[in-house]
């Protein structure tokens, strides 16, 4: 190509320009899009025993959620230490021990007074959505804007003292 031909097609460049500008333009808004939509927080709606629902993930207290199931044998272990624990922590964490059994006759059943203050029930496959949780016990904490600060897999030795610091250091606290 020589210096003339560059001048004889002004018009092709400039449309070379315009396509290009615009595939650049697409790209920074689709990132921008991406951006503010990895920027929402997940939602995972979680039922009381008596049948209300709230949002487990939103901003509030501090909060450590335990996903169990009754079906689930190291769960069925580890939920009478974690019960314990949890008085320990509160009021400061709220704690939330979420089954996420199929509905609340087998909940209700395990426990033979009645599901005790914190027990909730969600879809399996919803907290598998919002959180990435599949393998049972499962233990995330959250802060209070919701942002999660510590991921717990499998069963946790929830009488050890150090447990309860790990916990709380997470949270930015120390000891209560």
């Amino acid at each position: 190509m020589t210096d003339g031909d560059q001048t004889k097609n002004p018009p092709r460049r400039r449309w070379l320009w315009l396509v290009a500008a615009a595939v650049l333009l697409q790209l920074a808004a689709y990132v921008a899009y991406r951006a503010v939509e990895g920027a929402r927080a997940p939602r995972l709606e979680i039922e009381s025993p008596g049948g209300e629902f709230r949002d487990a993930l939103g901003p509030g207290r501090p909060r450590l959620l335990h996903f169990w199931a009754t079906w689930c044998a190291p769960c069925r272990d580890e939920l009478p230490a974690l019960l314990r624990a949890a008085r320990r922590f509160e009021p400061t964490i709220e704690v939330l021990l979420v089954s996420v059994d199929g509905d609340w006759a087998p909940v209700r059943a395990f426990f033979p007074h009645g599901p005790p203050p914190g027990v909730f029930r969600a879809d399996a496959r919803e907290v598998n959505i919002a959180l990435g949780v599949g393998a049972l016990p499962d233990t995330r904490v959250l802060d209070a804007a919701g942002r999660t600060v510590l991921e717990l897999d499998g069963v946790q030795d929830w009488a050890r003292p150090a447990m309860e610091a790990r916990v709380r250091a997470a949270l930015g606290g120390g000891s209560p």
